[in-house]
């Protein structure tokens, strides 16, 4: 908390499940929406360090295990899906907004373009 606020990490839309860490410091795994955390315990003065780990879906692996040159990675009793199957929409897909959450209003801060590339690559 800083002073009577604290800073929220909004994801936007996750497809389907988020860990968040800041600085080191886990913050555990979103499943569910909203997919916002409270980061103020983890943040301090300068440069901060934010990683987002996202999970795809299992269909996906199932589809991707099948396209040419992949080496397979799942295995299932049923699997109806082909190399051509279509891929779910799957990832972070955002928008992702920091917010200052107060006792009597919300502002939002920009995560530019450079930041969410870099959060989704790791």
């Amino acid at each position: 908390m800083i002073g009577r606020q604290h800073i929220e990490l909004d994801l936007g839309t996750v497809r389907k499940l988020a860990q968040v860490s800041v600085n080191g410091k886990r913050f555990g795994t979103l499943w569910k929406t909203p997919y916002r955390v409270d980061v103020t315990r983890a943040l301090h003065a300068g440069t901060n360090q934010l990683e987002i780990r996202i999970t795809n879906l299992w269909v996906n692996r199932m589809i991707g295990d099948k396209q040419p040159g992949a080496k397979p990675l799942t295995f299932a009793t049923f699997d109806p899906y082909k190399a051509d199957s279509p891929l779910l929409e799957s990832g972070l897909l955002g928008p992702v907004v920091l917010w200052r959450v107060a006792a009597d209003r919300i502002d939002a801060f920009d995560v530019d373009e450079k930041d969410r590339a870099l959060s989704a690559r790791q």
